[in-house]
């Protein structure tokens, strides 16, 4: 698949201890999701982050390495980061720390030239016990900190030849002494991307983390550190289940050969943007179809149904209709790219759609001619399930399931993990197979299956 970023790698770099094996696949799944969404990017994963480097040099200019532990508010962190410092002119981009005799960075994120990288011979990122003693130049810092008095906003190579010992061979002190010895400065990572990624430092929170995970509801002591922060990322996660709604869709229009052989006369699909519309205009639906809008969010069922009454399939319209719907519902979410403009947004539905304007309104009016039922529910759990086996044996041509990422969800990989999500869908997966009477196709992410 083309990538939107090819200059850049990411990377999850997987340096949990051991002490956190129970943490680990929660914490590696959360993050591994986080680097989804509207764009695609050359990812990669590893537990030797130098190894990895090495392998990557030549293929892509940038890498951008976010250890297990993280999440990101947002995609556009990684292309953030590495513009950050390519603006500060610097070949790596970082959280520095000024401790032990020399500085060294964190490994929780940084984002590193990959050419600047094999100039200097790419030495070890990873940690060593020991004195360390680097030649290099002159290191000068800023006087201000980010936070206390360790962490320089920015390291200045010098003019001439200096001696430094550290009491270890802390993680990246290699790196930055090769780079500031090839007359390169370092930057630290500013605060506007600090602001919108939270880190939990599991190793020193294994207990806490333990507990978020075993109840949404839980928040540790708010003394306003990392831990606390992460917490009130993940309850974020959790409420915006209910008060979150997708105004429009942030996935293609896929398709199958095998649909256009296929007659419909049952929609089952989540509450999110106008998707449906879309599916039902384009494919065999009879004109006495009936349509389910099922979803675990109250609020996306609620924009749903303010569409179907309010709204004619014009997009001129929807900015206004938005508007209008977010000052009568203040409490709610709306979830759409906050860094494209309205009409960006549309451009990109469009572009995704593979349709006109003037062809969705036909999709539109189509679909508002429909039996349209809006019901909460949960797929994941059993009753969910059931629900939808009795909706579809109601009718008898065929039914078309699209449950979108709702089986890969971020607080899912995080409270659950990638491998239970993919148990309760090979379960939604034989129900339908077994259980249903008449032929349905399933759109679960970019992949479809076909019972019967």
């Amino acid at each position: 698949m083309k990538k939107d970023f090819p200059e850049i790698a990411v990377v999850m770099y997987n340096n949990l201890p051991e002490r956190c094996k129970e943490i680990s696949e929660n914490l590696c799944d959360l993050t591994r999701f986080k680097f989804n969404g509207q764009y695609q990017f050359s990812i990669y994963e590893t537990d030797n982050v130098t190894a990895t480097l090495k392998t990557l040099v030549g293929q892509h200019k940038w890498a951008v390495v976010v250890s297990a532990g993280n999440t990101l508010q947002t995609q556009m962190l990684i292309v953030d980061i590495v513009e950050h410092a390519r603006l500060e002119k610097s070949p790596l981009s970082c959280h520095i720390l000024d401790r032990g005799g020399y500085y060294h960075l964190h490994p929780q994120c940084f984002a590193v030239d990959l050419d600047v990288y094999q100039e200097i011979g790419c030495p070890a990122f990873e940690e060593t016990s020991g004195l360390v003693e680097l030649i290099t130049l002159d290191t000068a810092r800023s006087k201000d900190n980010v936070h206390d008095d360790y962490t320089p906003w920015w390291l200045h190579a010098g003019a001439e030849s200096h001696a430094y010992t550290s009491d270890q061979g802390y993680f990246g002190i290699q790196v930055i002494a090769g780079m500031i010895r090839a007359g390169y400065n370092i930057t630290n990572i500013p605060m506007e991307i600090r602001q919108r990624k939270n880190y939990c430092y599991p190793e020193y929170n294994l207990d806490e983390i333990k507990k978020i995970i075993a109840d949404t509801e839980y928040l540790p002591v708010n003394n306003g550190g990392p831990v606390w922060w992460f917490s009130h990322e993940m309850r974020n996660m959790v409420q915006g289940l209910s008060r979150g709604y997708y105004v429009l869709n942030t996935e293609p229009l896929y398709f199958d050969t095998r649909l256009s052989s296929r007659k419909f006369d049952c929609f089952v699909g989540v509450a999110s943007g106008v998707k449906p519309a879309c599916l039902i205009g384009q494919l065999d639906f009879a004109d006495n179809s009936q349509v389910i809008l099922a979803d675990i969010s109250p609020a996306a069922l609620k924009w749903q149904r303010y569409l179907f009454d309010s709204w004619d399939g014009d997009f001129n319209k929807l900015e206004l209709l938005l508007n209008t719907f977010k000052q009568q519902n203040p409490d709610l979410i709306p979830i759409y790219y906050q860094r494209q403009t309205f009409e960006e947004l549309i451009s990109w539905f469009f572009s995704h759609v593979n349709m006109e304007p003037a062809e969705f309104q036909q999709c539109w009016k189509k679909y508002t001619s429909l039996d349209v039922k809006f019901v909460e529910l949960n797929f994941l759990e059993s009753t969910g399930v059931d629900f939808v086996v009795d909706a579809i044996n109601q009718h008898s041509q065929g039914a078309y399931v699209w449950t979108s990422n709702l089986f890969h969800m971020d607080y899912l990989s995080f409270y659950h993990t990638n491998r239970w999500s993919e148990q309760r869908l090979s379960e939604f997966k034989q129900a339908l197979d077994t259980r249903c009477q008449i032929p349905v196709a399933l759109e679960n992410g970019c992949w479809f299956d076909f019972f019967r």
